[in-house]
């Protein structure tokens, strides 16, 4: 198997922007502004979305690496 960095960068920007995508459509659908954040709480690094008051968590990842630092 052939490691290209082009393909790698590439697949992490298309990642992160329909990561984005997502965490856009969920906070302007309910009208609320939303907070992206990264847990281990399912024993694996995530991606989560939640309200602003701490309502309504989403788990936006389930890939078995690690996934942080939401933008």
């Amino acid at each position: 198997m052939f490691f290209n960095a082009r393909r790698c960068l590439a697949a992490v920007f298309v990642l992160s922007l329909l990561i984005l995508m997502h965490i856009a459509q969920i906070g302007y659908a309910a009208g609320r502004p939303k907070i992206a954040f990264s847990s281990t709480r399912e024993e694996n690094s995530d991606i989560y979305v939640m309200n602003s008051d701490g309502g309504n968590r989403v788990r936006l990842t389930t890939d078995p690496a690690r996934d942080y630092d939401p933008s």
